[in-house]
């Protein structure tokens, strides 16, 4: 899990920082787009593994075990967590994702970021309620990663 995560957490960066000198902000977009993604995926891993280590994706994890649950991570937080997760990455595939591929330079940003960005914000809010140590510090990683993500994304589309 922590080579994956130190992985992404590489490709995450790489396509934020080459994203800022590409020059076609399409392209650009694009990248930040998938930066973004990735960040989600990567907040759900986390918070999978808090929940219970043992318990592989795709399989349903049932209930939260130590020391997760202890953590503030229980059953009912999870399932919330996954929840909103699941909502953000529907929402950014079925309307984000279409509206930044037709999105020109020079124009507004697309109406459905701030929609995402809300998504997010309940996400993070509800994953920023465990109890933050060395055991979660997964989980706040990729809160970080995915808000830089999202704040890059924003910088692109000229969104202050």
């Amino acid at each position: 899990m922590v080579k994956t995560r130190r992985a992404l957490l590489i490709v995450v960066a790489f396509l934020a920082l080459t994203a800022a000198s590409c020059p076609h902000a399409q392209t650009t977009t694009v990248k930040l787009a998938v930066a973004t993604e990735l960040s989600l995926g990567t907040l759900q891993d986390a918070s999978r593994h808090l929940c219970d280590p043992a318990i592989a994706a795709p399989t349903p994890i049932v209930a939260c075990v130590e020391p997760g649950v202890s953590l503030g991570m229980t059953t009912a937080k999870f399932r919330q967590i996954s929840a909103a997760l699941a909502k953000a990455f529907d929402f950014m595939h079925d309307t984000l994702v279409p509206a930044l591929k037709i999105w020109q330079p020079g124009q507004p940003a697309p109406s459905s970021l701030a929609d995402f960005a809300k998504l997010v914000d309940d996400v993070v809010a509800v994953a920023r309620t465990i109890t933050h140590n060395a055991q979660a510090q997964a989980v706040f990683d990729a809160i970080a990663l995915l808000t830089a993500a999202l704040a890059s994304l924003n910088h692109q589309l000229g969104v202050a």
